[in-house]
């Protein structure tokens, strides 16, 4: 197959009708990873959020959720981040 050929451009288009299916699926499990930081800290359970944080981050990396940023994530991060400070 090259890039000339009609099976090229063929698979291409099913690709990106795959990946807007996949996006809104992709996430709907990144925030159920972010409700299971929320549910950690919220247990003070701090290594347990942070884990958890990673990983949501982590997902987010390899599994486009449909946006580039998660200020919730980032909130959460913080506010585990301050929770485990000692001042």
């Amino acid at each position: 197959m090259n890039a000339s050929d009609g099976a090229f451009d063929d698979l291409l288009a099913s690709w990106r009708v795959e990946g807007r299916d996949l996006v809104p699926r992709q996430w709907i499990d990144f925030d159920t990873l972010l409700g299971r930081v929320d549910a950690a800290a919220g247990r003070g359970r701090l290594e347990e959020a942070a884990a958890a944080a990673h990983v949501a981050a982590a997902y987010a990396v390899f599994w486009h959720c449909g946006v580039f940023v998660s200020h919730r994530l980032e909130a959460q991060i913080r506010r585990i981040g301050a929770a485990a400070l000692p001042w």
